[in-house]
């Protein structure tokens, strides 16, 4: 089992001096607990740095050694030929996302692209498509199952040799519903032979595996916090010189004249420890990962209201999707009051995408599974981190047992 140290997902800080409750955290497909390896190695690492690594002095020189080992040791945990493969180092998910398609889109004729995504794609693939598709690109939004998975055949109906490029969520962010990659792939190479995929799967690295060569990859987006590195810290990684993208932070010409500005080396380093980690654990924590989703499935069958009477619990992940994510609606109950009442007892959980947390129309995602409005502002989203035990999924229950019999 994992070295928990100070954690074991119940973390030591106060949530109010009054109630001195102790978190446990299960949000963890907004943001992960920094893994305690990285921790214990972070002082050292930020201690040491700190030079600029486009400098050409020898600190600058040391610290650009470092980095490019880094990125070697960050392709192998995704098991990559780093033979014309680039890193580009960005803040975070968000970026990646939005150079791998405005930063495409830039470097093609805008009023000839022709763009397929889904109406499930994250809002940082989502709202840079619509602005696009404001513009004069031409977007199609490939419908989704029931279950989340895109309809093949509604998707293979929008393919044509004029597409450019495909981008496709590898695991849905609210549901953990999980996309057949390889598939998409050959019905691309069928239909759209010249079009690139990008693939965001910011939710999928480190936890399951990603076909890179299977699904001849294009643009993968990735992302540190979820996966128990530092925050701030992301990662484009594109496959070769054939993949053509303009800038859209320009100064400096860092990072092949991708993306300029000054590395934050020391998060770059966090993170690759963090990949290392979490790849090398993958199988560890899968598996203790689908014990804890079961048993949570088990756990809200069993639910009742005040009057004892079995509480209605819908279940919007798929059975097939990634264990890390549970998402359940109870309607008649709204989502937002539960998660309240959860946190004033200690237990952090989600209610949907924490990127579009502010929102009150119902979930985007879920309303395109055909979900209706009544299990959209009733869901609640439960996502697991390499933290989490069965002892926190039981007092999970037990605790929104007692907020139904408050209700």
């Amino acid at each position: 089992m994992h070295d928990r140290l100070a954690y074991s997902g119940k973390f030591m800080h106060r949530l109010g001096e009054s109630k001195g409750n102790e978190m446990i955290y299960l949000d963890n497909a907004a943001s992960t607990p920094v893994f305690t390896e990285v921790i214990h190695d972070y002082p050292a690492i930020m201690k040491s740095a700190f030079p600029n690594a486009s400098a050409l002095h020898q600190a600058g020189a040391e610290i650009r050694r470092k980095l490019e080992q880094a990125s070697a040791e960050f392709m192998r945990t995704l098991n990559i030929n780093q033979d014309g493969t680039k890193i580009i180092w960005t803040s975070g998910g968000t970026e990646a996302n939005n150079l791998a398609i405005q930063g495409y889109a830039q470097s093609n004729n805008v009023s000839e692209l022709s763009m397929v995504t889904s109406t499930t794609e994250h809002s940082s693939c989502y709202a840079p498509m619509k602005r696009l598709q404001n513009g004069s690109a031409h977007v199609s939004w490939a419908k989704v199952t029931p279950d989340g998975k895109i309809d093949l055949e509604n998707f293979s109906a929008m393919l044509s040799k004029k597409t450019n490029l495909v981008s496709i969520c590898h695991v849905q962010n609210e549901t953990g519903a999980t996309q057949e990659l390889v598939m998409i792939r050959t019905l691309m190479d069928k239909y759209s032979p010249r079009a690139k995929l990008h693939v965001d799967s910011i939710q999928a690295f480190g936890k399951i595996d990603i076909p890179w060569d299977a699904a001849r990859i294009d643009l993968l987006s990735l992302s540190s916090h979820k996966i128990h590195g530092p925050g701030g810290v992301g990662a484009l990684v594109i496959r070769d010189a054939m993949v053509s993208l303009k800038p859209l932070i320009e100064g400096g010409g860092q990072q092949y004249n991708l993306r300029s500005g000054s590395l934050d080396a020391a998060g770059i380093l966090g993170f690759t420890r963090a990949a290392q980690i979490a790849t090398g654990k993958r199988s560890e924590f899968l598996n203790q990962t689908t014990t804890l989703n079961r048993r949570l499935r088990e756990l809200l069958s069993s639910l009742h209201n005040r009057d004892r009477i079995l509480t209605k619990v819908e279940i919007n992940s798929p059975v097939d999707g990634s264990p890390y994510i549970l998402n359940f609606s109870l309607p008649g109950y709204e989502a937002a009051v539960i998660m309240r009442m959860l946190g004033d007892q200690g237990i952090i959980v989600g209610t949907g995408s924490a990127c579009s947390a502010e929102s009150r129309n119902p979930s985007r995602i879920l309303t395109a599974m055909g979900k209706n409005s009544k299990i959209s502002f009733g869901a609640i989203r439960v996502s697991f981190g390499a933290y989490n035990t069965i002892g926190e999924i039981e007092e999970l229950c037990s605790k929104l047992q007692s907020v139904l019999s408050e209700y």
